[in-house]
């Protein structure tokens, strides 16, 4: 799962459901071209170096990472940034579902490198060109990042999705072409690629729920409820009746686990624990990749 929050969002239910999911490993990203950029990285499995970081305020950045990978210290940033290249670099190569989200079409260009930036860190804006993509462009570097990507996992399907999340930052009438531009640049790699599809996450909470008592406070994001029915709208497109029924076991273990009983020591408690353990254990019997973090 790469692209905006909302990638997280999605990413976060399948990890609780203890999916095989790995989720942004360079952080939220944005625009297309920063997604490109960090799939083809982790596709090379670009080694970084100290000449790939910038230095202000005493902390040292990366452009095509978030501000979590920052630190005062070269080295930790660094370390932090090829464990997560390692850890992506190792699961792609297992992936057999890529999910990208497209948050905005709107970009920031590094005006000394040209470089189109994951994240300004928060530099003077006047570092920066400020621009809108054109879907040509979209379409072009993907056609050959999706080619590159069939060859090393043929198997691969792709299914990109436009975030729900508005950028008000940009303009309302901004945002609107924003999103369009997305739309009409994935509907363009559908027609290209057997194995790119669409999920309607941006459909849903636009069209389907409508409502502010779907968003957080700040009346931009999906909460909680959103983010549920999207998920559940996810789960009926891509799950079939076994791999549903084996979630609802897993979610059902995991919330015993949950459980805080008055007296851990008590005969009723050690039977619940030892019911518990032979469920985790037939499962494991049937599913031996799947794991319980205790």
């Amino acid at each position: 799962m790469i692209g905006s929050c909302f990638s997280d969002n999605i990413g976060n239910k399948l990890k609780s459901s203890n999916f095989d999911v790995l989720s942004n490993p360079f952080g939220v990203l944005y625009n297309p071209i920063s997604v490109a950029t960090a799939l083809r990285n982790i596709l090379n499995n670009k080694q970084y170096n100290k000449s790939d970081l910038f230095v202000d305020q005493g902390l040292h950045h990366s452009f095509d990472h978030h501000s979590m990978f920052s630190d005062l210290d070269e080295t930790v940033t660094l370390y932090r940034i090829k464990e997560a290249s390692s850890t992506a670099s190792n699961h792609l190569k297992e992936t057999q579902f890529l999910f990208l989200t497209f948050g905005t079409a709107f970009v920031y260009e590094l005006k000394e490198t040209r470089q189109i930036v994951s994240n300004c860190h928060k530099l003077p804006a006047k570092l920066f060109d400020h621009y809108l993509l054109k879907p040509e462009a979209i379409v072009e570097i993907y056609s050959s990042l999706i080619n590159n990507l069939n060859q090393f996992l043929p198997n691969l399907q792709i299914i990109l999705t436009v975030s729900p999340v508005r950028h008000w930052k940009d303009g309302a009438h901004e945002n609107q072409i924003s999103k369009s531009i997305l739309h009409y640049s994935i509907h363009q790699l559908e027609q290209i690629f057997e194995n790119v599809s669409y999920f309607p996450s941006y459909e849903l909470l636009m069209d389907d729920l409508r409502d502010y008592r779907f968003y957080e406070q700040d009346l931009i994001h999906p909460n909680n409820l959103a983010v549920d029915y999207i998920y559940e709208h996810f789960q009926s497109t891509y799950f079939n009746a076994s791999t549903l029924k084996l979630e609802q076991d897993i979610l059902k273990i995991k919330k015993a686990l949950q459980h805080r009983p008055f007296n851990p020591e008590s005969e009723s408690h050690l039977k619940f624990l030892k019911q518990v353990d032979l469920q985790i254990q037939t499962l494991k019997n049937r599913f031996p990749n799947i794991h319980f973090d205790f």
